[in-house]
C-alpha cells in the first residue's frame, strides 16, 4: 500500500463520515415529529391536573384593564374619603348660623385642593363668617390680577384679617 493510496482512503472516510452525520442529525423521521406535538386537550388536562387554566389573549387584555380601572376606583375613592372627612371636620368647626360677635375672633383652618376656583374659596370664606361678601374678594383678586395664583394648601384664617391680608396669604404675594 502506498502512501498515496492510504491518503485516499483516509480522506474518503472522512468525507462519508461527515456526509452520514448531517443527514443523521439534520432529517427528521415521521416518528421524531409526532412525538413534539401536543395537542390542545393535552394542554387542557395538564392545566386542569395541576389546578390552572388558560385565557385567550384578548381575555387576558380585558382582565388586565379591569385590574387597572379597580385600581384607580379605589385611589378615587380613598380621596373622596380624605376629602369627605377633611370637609366633615371643617364643618365640626364652624357651627350652624354662627353669629360673630364684633370683639370675637373666629379662626377657621381653609384648605384649598387641586381645582378649586377662586369662587369656591371666597364663598367658603364667606360661610364661616372669616370675609363679609365673597364678591368683594373675588373682585379684589380680579384688581390685582391674583385669581389665578391661588395656591393649593392648608391655611389658617380668621375674622379679624382683611381681604387684601387673607389674599396675600393665599396667593403668596
Amino acid at each position: 500500500m502506498s502512501k498515496g493510496f492510504l491518503r485516499g482512503l483516509s480522506f474518503g472516510i472522512i468525507l462519508t463520515t461527515t456526509i452520514l452525520s448531517y443527514f443523521l442529525y439534520t432529517s427528521v423521521t415521521e416518528k421524531e415529529t409526532s412525538d413534539f406535538t401536543i395537542s390542545s386537550e393535552e394542554v387542557t388536562q395538564f392545566l386542569e391536573q395541576s389546578g390552572q387554566t388558560s385565557i385567550t389573549v384578548e381575555e387576558y387584555t380585558r382582565l388586565t384593564e379591569a385590574s387597572n380601572e379597580l385600581e384607580q376606583v379605589k385611589l378615587d375613592l380613598e380621596n373622596l374619603k380624605n376629602q369627605s372627612s377633611a370637609h366633615a371636620q371643617n364643618e365640626e368647626n364652624m357651627t350652624e348660623d354662627t353669629q360673630v360677635e364684633p370683639n370675637e375672633i373666629l379662626s377657621y383652618t381653609l384648605e384649598i385642593k387641586s381645582g378649586m376656583a377662586t369662587t369656591q374659596v371666597s364663598k367658603r370664606l364667606e360661610e364661616v363668617k372669616i370675609i363679609n361678601s365673597a364678591t368683594q374678594f373675588e373682585e379684589y383678586l380680579k384688581k390685582r390680577n391674583w385669581e389665578g395664583s391661588v395656591q393649593i394648601g392648608t391655611f389658617h384664617v380668621n375674622n379679624k384679617m382683611t381681604v387684601e391680608e387673607i389674599a396675600a396669604m393665599i396667593t403668596g404675594h
